[in-house]
């Protein structure tokens, strides 16, 4: 699919689905691989709770680079629906985060009360990784979730007729003004 106007992902079908499908696996394994580890729940214990933050803040690559390659494919094919979804997606991520984020904050303070003098130093190391991974990723997804959804109103616009567009421009060589024609 390269041509003299590059490459064309709108036109390569079969490789547009296997890339949604690769950013769709690498979301729901990691959450199942996450689900799976924090089994039996017990939300009601402090220790299954910073367990199961720990574990999800060390299996957010996986979902978050799932959805950076179904926004990424969406965008260039010109999918405003998938995007739109990834969005979403993206803004139920960094919402799920902060929550997440605001109740380890509480457990850990809890916690603290709790643990011996000799493990405090590996206490304290686990609980600053997890909170600036959480962070990071509350951030990068809140970022993918503005960027998913920043054009919202603008495609929603009503299209002027005779308005001119891209498709409307003659192709032009290398130089600007060039006429691919009058080569």
């Amino acid at each position: 699919m390269l041509n003299s106007q590059g490459f064309r992902l709108e036109d390569d079908v079969a490789l547009r689905r296997v890339l949604y499908v690769t950013g769709f696996v690498l979301i729901l394994v990691a959450y199942a691989q996450v689900i799976n580890a924090v089994r039996p729940f017990g939300f009601g214990s402090l220790q299954w709770r910073l367990t199961a933050l720990n574990i999800l803040s060390e299996n957010l690559n996986g979902p978050f680079l799932g959805e950076v390659i179904v926004l990424t494919v969406a965008r260039f094919a010109g999918d405003k629906l998938m995007a739109r979804a990834m969005g979403i997606l993206a803004a139920l991520t960094a919402i799920g985060l902060i929550l997440s984020f605001g109740i380890f904050l509480l457990d850990v303070v809890q916690y603290k009360a709790i643990v011996k003098t000799v493990e405090m130093q590996r206490f304290n190391k686990a609980a600053y990784s997890t909170g600036i991974t959480m962070l990071l990723f509350t951030f990068t997804s809140s970022l993918l979730a503005f960027a998913a959804l920043r054009n919202l109103k603008a495609e929603l616009k009503p299209v002027v007729k005779g308005a001119k567009t891209l498709s409307d421009e003659k192709p032009q060589g290398m130089l600007f003004g060039q006429d691919m024609k009058s080569k």
